[in-house]
């Protein structure tokens, strides 16, 4: 994975990665996902989700807003330990468009891949 650092103080405060080619782009701070894009040519080949391990590997605990209507990243969310937290009508934002709050904890995603790697390593079907 190459990534490239760029106005970035202090990794620990936060971060604004960039996938090779411009591929995808991840924006955090301490505790909050502020942005995860992926060009639509390049999603669902592990851009998205090699910038959300970067995010994960700096902070224990993320969230984040997205819009209800974009169900792909809901489910990339949840299919990554994401928790739903609460839904809004949307006057809270810019956009006064529909929301959704998404927590998640990077122990508890790594535990359920762990768990699940074993179970597989044992010859059952797992579900991640």
């Amino acid at each position: 994975m190459v990534l490239a650092r760029a106005h970035l103080q202090h990794l620990r405060d936060v971060g604004c990665f960039r996938w090779r080619r411009d591929e995808g782009i991840i924006a955090f701070r301490e505790g909050w996902i502020d942005q995860l894009y992926v060009l639509p040519e390049a999603q669902r080949r592990g851009v998205g989700k090699d910038l959300l391990q970067v995010a994960q590997n700096a902070f224990d605990r993320l969230q984040l807003w997205t819009f209800q209507r974009n169900a792909p990243a809901r489910r990339f969310y949840k299919a990554r330990g994401f928790a739903l937290i609460q839904e809004t009508d949307g006057a809270g934002n810019e956009e006064k468009e529909p929301d959704a709050l998404y927590s998640g904890r990077a122990d508890k995603v790594a535990g359920r891949l762990a768990r699940a790697r074993s179970t597989i390593r044992r010859g059952k079907a797992a579900r991640v």
